[in-house]
């Protein structure tokens, strides 16, 4: 463990509180930013936060570690877990104030019943069930999250603190490593249709797939391509088989695989246009698409603050010949393209981390000084 953090203070404005930060495996996991970066962006803003993971004291046993542990729960002002089962390794009377850091709990009832008996002040940040229903206030990541609970008469304050992306993502990649990345990737002098995420709405593809048969056989002159970046075995093998009911061939296709983050901006560039078959259109994705200015088609069913139709993405209706009406007019008016893909960089510019940071600063400060 790092050494003992200090006792609260005020300096040049920042409040310096005991933040203990406890996961029960390893922090840092690419494929859920949301901790990682909140954890880094609040480090960066003065706060001291001591990281715990606890899993191979439970698994060895260490009663000495966990002792130290339990006494460090205590002078906390703030104990932040990352995910739902670091929590059920401690007595709930301990805690002063709680704040759950985490986007899927999958709680099981006994993880549940054991939440349930803290009777500290308690925050959740996230989109479960179960966990808003007993918390006092409510962090969700979108507006679609905070309508989910309202229906379920969920009646906790509610705050919307978006996910964040970062800001080299505003940065356009060297021209030479584009070029060579076509063509490693056999793209060059094709129009690219790109895709970026896990695949895991595949029913949505259903719509998206043979729309863009259809503009393959209006268009059989045009060198085109459709880039997935992200799928990869199960998802990449169900993606092929849609393509090919659709019509598609595997010329056609790319598949990049997971990539390293630090590399997805430079697999964007290479996008001329965009889908995501996805309603929830608030992920990070889309954030880092619409950061790198790309230009895209979304089907509608959630419109966030910094998207509006015909603005910055188009959304269609959830109906195979609207979406490929939406893809061709991307296809082949390069001034419309243009037009979309300035706006998406303009309205999701303050989208960044670091913002993402500052409000989760606020929401700290304010828990700790309530």
């Amino acid at each position: 463990m790092k050494q003992e953090m200090s006792s609260n203070m005020t300096r040049e404005g920042i409040l310096v509180a005991k933040i203990l930060c406890v996961q029960w495996a390893r922090f840092g996991d690419p494929w859920n930013r949301l901790p990682e970066y909140v954890i880094r962006e609040l480090e960066r803003l003065g706060y001291q936060i001591l990281k715990v993971e606890i899993h191979e004291i439970i698994k060895k046993a260490k009663i000495t570690d966990y002792l130290k542990l339990l006494t460090k729960i205590i002078k906390s002002d703030l104990t932040l877990f990352t995910d739902s089962v670091a929590s059920c390794f401690f007595p709930p009377f301990i805690f002063r104030k709680v704040l759950y850091l985490c986007t899927d709990p999958n709680l099981s009832p006994y993880r549940f019943r054991t939440i349930r008996r803290m009777k500290k002040p308690f925050y959740f940040v996230g989109d479960a069930i179960l966990l808003p229903r007993i918390s006092k206030e409510i962090v969700v990541p979108a507006a679609i999250v905070e309508r989910y609970f309202r229906q379920l008469k969920v009646k906790k304050p509610i705050t919307i603190i978006s996910q964040g992306f970062e800001e080299s993502f505003l940065l356009d990649p060297p021209k030479k490593e584009l070029e060579r990345l076509r063509t490693k990737l056999g793209c060059s002098d094709s129009f690219v249709f790109g895709y970026l995420g896990d695949a895991s709405p595949a029913e949505f593809f259903s719509t998206f797939l043979p729309a863009l048969a259809i503009i393959l056989k209006m268009h059989p002159s045009r060198k085109i391509k459709i880039m997935f970046v992200g799928p990869k075995d199960e998802a990449k093998e169900r993606l092929s088989k849609l393509a090919k009911s659709a019509g598609l061939t595997q010329d056609n296709l790319i598949f990049t695989g997971r990539i390293p983050h630090e590399q997805v901006s430079r697999y964007i560039a290479l996008f001329d246009v965009y889908f995501n078959p996805n309603f929830v259109v608030s992920g990070l994705a889309i954030k880092e698409l619409m950061a790198q200015k790309k230009t895209g088609v979304s089907l509608s069913g959630q419109r966030e603050p910094y998207i509006v139709d015909g603005f910055n993405i188009v959304l269609a209706k959830n109906n195979v010949k609207d979406v490929s009406e939406n893809l061709e007019r991307l296809f082949l008016d390069k001034q419309y393209r243009d037009y979309i893909a300035s706006n998406a960089r303009n309205s999701i510019s303050s989208y960044t981390w670091k913002s993402v940071g500052e409000k989760y600063k606020e929401l700290i400060d304010r828990i700790i000084s309530s």
